[in-house]
């Protein structure tokens, strides 16, 4: 995974990067020509769970 390119990715989506390296496992990313265009990954809350 390209840690950098989706802390990118999510940073210019205005989404929160906290806790997100922990999901790294569980993210699926989006290429184009061998750049992430995209990303995705449920992260477990103790209250609310949030789409990143």
């Amino acid at each position: 995974m390209d840690w950098p390119a989706i802390t990118d990715l999510l940073t210019q989506s205005k989404l929160p990067t906290d806790g997100a390296h922990e999901c790294l496992q569980h993210f699926v990313v989006a290429e184009e020509a061998s750049t992430v265009v995209g990303c995705a990954t449920l992260e477990r809350c103790p209250s609310t769970p949030m789409a990143k």
